[in-house]
């Protein structure tokens, strides 16, 4: 995925995990490269590949986990925002969604 605004971009590079897990993970700089080499040849456009403009980019890796909770409430606490709807970290959305759910409440 190729997000673009006015002072920069973002190229995300997904992979389906192979089994769930609850465990955070920090990525070493190897396994970053390791991953995103794994999409070399993946097109960024029409005459750009990732391997031709992964060097040039500030990179990070992380985990987006998920799941289905059975009670999004308990009393008078209710979840909101990022905490209940997992989007890309990069654009402020869980923030944005957290408003948008405290206004419904």
């Amino acid at each position: 995925m190729w997000l673009t605004g006015r002072n920069r971009a973002w190229i995300f590079l997904y992979e389906k995990s192979l089994q769930p897990t609850k465990e955070s993970k920090r990525y070493t700089n190897a396994e970053i490269d390791e991953f995103a080499a794994s999409f070399a040849d993946w097109l960024v456009n029409e005459n750009l590949k990732i391997k031709d403009v992964y060097k040039s980019l500030t990179a990070g890796m992380s985990n987006l986990e998920e799941g289905i909770l059975e009670h999004w409430s308990l009393g008078r606490i209710v979840l909101a925002g990022d905490a209940c709807h997992k989007f890309t970290p990069n654009a402020g959305l869980g923030f944005t969604n957290g408003i948008q759910d405290v206004a419904l409440l």
